[in-house]
């Protein structure tokens, strides 16, 4: 909100339902990887937080309203999963040494979430000459490093969370550095555009309007 406004914001929570929707399905469906298909599929579908995508669909077409005391009930419970969260990823990194940050292939991956996906998502959206605000929104949003949501899987799935912790920190620590230049480069674009838009009301003999 405070880089992109409102509309920024609206357009935020449009870009993220597809993410979460392929995270709680198809992300899910890696750590989950069994013989049967079938139950494989039955077992993605019921999980909780893929029931609850197709909840928060069903009330944003709807305008379902809850009651206020379990409006407020849910509320609660949501505003403690992120330091909850918080809590078993700094238990998992007890484990973490020094040592464990050598290995470099940490560095690749977030390279590859904070660098060339937010560059790709740029590409992208200028084919589709998308508007100043709908590319920052896909720029900005795509560098934001990986949530806690990937040590949490690898824990509850028994894969390696260790691994996704040490990741996460990665993450976390070089998006200090990598968010800054992202919004920048992104200021730079929107100055550059306004800088053309002015150009060319002027040349047609147009007054210009402030984007």
């Amino acid at each position: 909100k405070a880089v992109l406004g409102e509309a920024g914001m609206f357009l935020a929570s449009i870009f993220i339902i597809p993410n979460r929707i392929f995270m709680w399905t198809a992300g899910v469906s890696i750590f989950t990887a069994e013989a049967d298909k079938k139950a494989a599929f039955k077992k993605v579908m019921l999980n909780p937080c893929v029931i609850v995508i197709f909840i928060g669909l069903f009330r944003s077409f709807t305008d379902f309203t809850l009651p206020e005391f379990l409006a407020k009930s849910i509320t609660g419970l949501g505003n403690c999963t992120t330091p909850l969260s918080m809590v078993l990823i700094g238990t998992m990194m007890t484990e973490l040494t020094l040592a464990s940050f050598k290995d470099w292939s940490t560095v690749y991956l977030a390279f590859m979430r904070l660098v060339a996906l937010p560059f790709l998502a740029l590409f992208i959206m200028r084919l589709l000459n998308a508007d100043s605000i709908m590319t920052g929104c896909a720029v900005i949003l795509t560098a934001m490093p990986a949530g806690s949501t990937t040590a949490l899987l690898a824990e509850k799935y028994g894969s390696d969370p260790v691994y996704a912790s040490k990741c996460l920190l990665t993450n976390t620590l070089f998006s200090l550095i990598t968010i800054p230049i992202m919004n920048y480069l992104y200021d730079i674009r929107v100055k550059r555009s306004e800088v053309r838009r002015k150009l060319v009301c002027s040349y047609i003999g147009l007054p210009g309007v402030p984007g």
